[in-house]
């Protein structure tokens, strides 16, 4: 089961519905809140509005492909893994693709356990990065703050 953050959910990136129906299909069980977009620009939109916690993305996808999406996710404070999803997703697309900046590769036709798997494990890394990058508070800190420092 995936962790389901009260504050994330799954960005679909694909020009075909029938991505987006069979991802929402594989994902219900997991109660994630499913964005879908047809394009990047879409998709950034998406992005600026809404806590993604991963991004689903055809290779694809309108206008020039996925490559486009990885500077809008990099700006994001805590960017959600990118997962590219291809029909021709063979050893030089999957090195090609994580040398880029994308987490993993789904190949296409999707297998519903290999979906879980990987997005799985794509939110506990998104979910672990995020509470490492929480502002943390010193004791000395916290002390002034509850006005145990002033005398």
């Amino acid at each position: 089961m995936l962790i389901q953050s009260q504050s994330s959910a799954v960005l679909s990136l694909s020009p075909h519905a029938d991505d987006h129906d069979t991802l929402a299909n594989i994902l219900r069980l997991e109660k994630w809140t499913m964005h879908r977009a047809a394009t990047v620009p879409r998709a950034t939109r998406l992005l600026e509005r809404y806590p993604i916690g991963v991004v689903i993305c055809e290779r694809d996808v309108p206008p020039r492909g996925w490559m486009d999406l990885i500077p809008e996710i990099a700006a994001i404070q805590n960017p959600p893994p990118l997962i590219v999803t291809s029909r021709h997703a063979d050893d030089r697309f999957w090195a090609e693709a994580l040398n880029l900046g994308a987490y993993d590769v789904l190949p296409k036709p999707f297998d519903a356990a290999e979906v879980r798997r990987i997005v799985n494990i794509a939110v506990l890394h998104w979910e672990w990065r995020r509470e490492r990058s929480a502002p943390l508070v010193s004791a000395a800190g916290a002390s002034r703050a509850n006005g145990a420092g002033d005398q």
